[in-house]
């Protein structure tokens, strides 16, 4: 049986849980041995006792904590651990962070020792870019070493063959969350709204206008009737991102007057948080992977996209006009909201419509991957 090891985990947040374990799922159902190798592995191995949770190797604190050296001993962390020596396939999970915010190269420099080893090597489902030009050429050099590289729009294909010269590696899928299962049911309508937020440092983004547009945006649900719960894909956990801190510093500084707002602070397994989310009649996601799981529930959802992952996604769903940049211009984002709102009841119809073409989109492409690694 072949042995499958998704590095560079982190499903601490229910973002990352749903393209993770929506892969770990697909290649169960394959019959193969697959494992995580995750961040937070004490946490995360506590919240999925019945998954095959192990520390990744950049998670150990030796290397974490050498800057230099850590190169040297990685190749002989590879050899050691267990998971890593005895792995045929190692796989770069799903999400976004090949992009010079978050810094590439350890965890391309971990993939590019483990096909030295005779791995075979892969990542599947990532956004590629924004890239500065260093970590562009290390893009270029390490993708030499890379069987497949599945990329989940087409930005990121662009970019991406761009810079795989001489390569015929990069593929084209959708976002591995779209291997879930869909959760299509009838629901009663609650007049109630979700709405997930985050702080974005990044790209020179203005945080107090974005703070005012989520509060005029709640603002409008308000005047629509609607009550508004702020609720994230990223909560509740000690230590970690917790979004509901940031709803907390909207509320105090815009909605202290406006009744019918609430904030959810609760930490939810993958599976709660989508049985919770059939309690809204939309969404409203800054975190995209919140928007997408309420699509898979059906659910229209609104995103306000601080990366061009945001847009692509919209626009591959065919709903373009119902995502909006970080910091959109309130008037046209109000607007834009109240358009979303008066076409709800078409959205459903759509969006049930599409999730299923996705979904089956997902499992083909996923299906070939496999077929291309040779795993099946």
């Amino acid at each position: 049986m072949k042995k499958v090891l998704i590095v560079n985990a982190v499903p601490v947040n229910n973002g990352d849980a749903a393209l993770v374990m929506a892969i770990y799922s697909a290649f169960e159902k394959k019959g193969l041995d697959v494992a995580i190798a995750t961040h937070n592995y004490k946490i995360v191995s506590g919240y999925y006792p019945d998954k095959e949770i192990v520390r990744d190797l950049l998670d150990y604190y030796i290397i974490k904590k050498l800057p230099i050296i850590r190169y040297i001993l990685i190749p002989f962390f590879l050899i050691i651990l267990k998971q890593y020596r005895e792995a045929d396939i190692v796989l770069g999970a799903p999400g976004g962070y090949i992009n010079s915010y978050y810094g590439i190269f350890d965890k391309l420099y971990v993939l590019f020792m483990c096909k030295l080893l005779g791995k075979k090597t892969a990542i599947y489902s990532q956004s590629v870019g924004p890239l500065n030009p260093r970590d562009a050429n290390r893009f270029s050099f390490f993708l030499n070493y890379l069987d497949l590289v599945y990329v989940r729009d087409c930005l990121s294909y662009d970019t991406a063959k761009a810079l795989s010269v001489g390569r015929n590696n990069i593929r084209l899928t959708e976002d591995a969350a779209f291997l879930l299962e869909p959760n299509l049911i009838n629901r009663n309508k609650m007049k109630k709204v979700a709405v997930s937020v985050r702080d974005w440092a990044f790209d020179s983004r203005d945080k107090d206008k974005y703070y005012f547009l989520i509060a005029e945006l709640v603002k409008c649900c308000v005047l629509n009737g609607y009550s508004v719960e702020f609720l994230s894909t990223c909560q509740g956990v000690p230590g970690y991102l917790d979004d509901s801190k940031v709803a907390e510093s909207i509320v105090d500084a815009h909605l202290k007057e406006v009744e019918m707002v609430t904030i959810d602070k609760e930490r939810r397994t993958l599976s709660n948080l989508r049985t919770k989310l059939n309690e809204y009649d939309f969404v409203i996601g800054t975190r995209l992977h919140m928007c997408i799981l309420s699509i898979l529930n059906g659910i229209p959802a609104f995103n306000i996209s601080y990366e061009s992952k945001g847009t692509e996604c919209y626009a591959y769903l065919g709903m373009s006009e119902y995502s909006i940049d970080y910091n959109a211009e309130h008037v046209m984002a109000t607007e834009q909201i109240n358009d979303f709102i008066n076409n709800l009841d078409k959205l459903e119809k759509h969006l049930k419509e599409r999730i299923v073409m996705s979904h089956s989109d997902s499992v083909k492409y996923f299906e070939q991957f496999c077929a291309e690694l040779g795993v099946i």
